[in-house]
C-alpha cells in the first residue's frame, strides 16, 4: 500500500467517524426532544389533574352546591316528592329557616333547604368608588344608601319569616376597638363566605 492509498483510507475512516458522530448527535437530540415532550406532557397532565380537582372541590362548596336550588327556593317547609325537595319549593305556611343569635348579638337567619344566609346589613360593605367597585370610606368611597336599604329590607323580611323552629342562642360577647363597639364587623367576619 502506498502512502496515497493510506491517506485515502484514513480520510474515508475519518469521514465514517464524522458520519457516526453526526448520527450519534442526531440520536442524542431526538432523545432530548422525546424527554422534553414527555416532561411537557407530564406537566400538562398535572395541571389538568389539579384543575379537575379544583373544579370538583369548587362544585362541592355549599355556596355552589346549592346555587341552583337558591334560584327557585321559596324557603318554605313541606312539598311532596323529590322534585319539591330538590328545587326548594315548599307549600307549608311555615318557613324552613333557623334563626341563630350570634355571640355579637346579631341574628343570622339560614334557610335549611338552599343554605341561603341573611345577616344585618353592614354599612362598611356599601361604600363604593366611582367605578361601582367597593371602596373604603376613608379612601373616598361614597355610601350607597339605596343598596343598604335594600339589604336591610331583605334581612327584615327574612327575620319576619314565620317558623316553628326555635332560635339557637350562642353565648354572648361584646367586642370593641379603641372603645368603639365592633360587633357588626365581627358578625360579618364570622359569616364571610356564607352570605350571598
Amino acid at each position: 500500500m502506498t502512502k496515497e492509498e493510506l491517506d485515502l483510507v484514513e480520510r474515508e475512516l475519518e469521514l465514517e467517524e464524522r458520519k457516526a458522530a453526526l448520527q450519534a448527535r442526531k440520536l442524542e437530540n431526538q432523545k432530548l426532544l422525546r424527554e422534553a415532550d414527555a416532561y411537557r406532557m407530564e406537566q400538562e397532565n398535572k395541571e389538568a389533574q389539579n384543575r379537575r380537582k379544583g373544579e370538583a372541590l369548587e362544585a362541592q362548596r355549599p355556596s355552589n352546591k346549592f346555587a341552583a336550588v337558591r334560584k327557585t327556593c321559596n324557603h318554605k317547609m313541606g312539598g311532596k316528592g323529590r322534585e319539591s325537595l330538590m328545587t326548594g319549593r315548599g307549600n307549608d305556611a311555615q318557613y324552613a329557616v333557623v334563626k341563630i343569635k350570634l355571640p355579637t348579638g346579631d341574628v343570622m337567619i339560614r334557610c335549611q333547604r338552599c343554605r341561603d344566609v341573611w345577616v344585618p346589613a353592614f354599612e362598611e360593605d356599601y361604600y363604593f368608588g366611582k367605578d361601582g367597585k367597593p371602596l373604603a370610606k376613608d379612601k373616598g368611597g361614597k355610601f350607597d344608601r339605596e343598596a343598604y336599604k335594600k339589604a336591610q329590607d331583605r334581612y327584615n323580611e327574612a327575620y319576619n319569616f314565620d317558623t316553628d323552629l326555635a332560635m339557637v342562642v350562642l353565648p354572648q360577647y361584646r367586642w370593641a376597638r379603641g372603645g368603639k363597639p365592633i360587633n357588626r364587623e365581627v358578625t360579618h367576619r364570622f359569616v364571610k363566605g356564607l352570605v350571598s
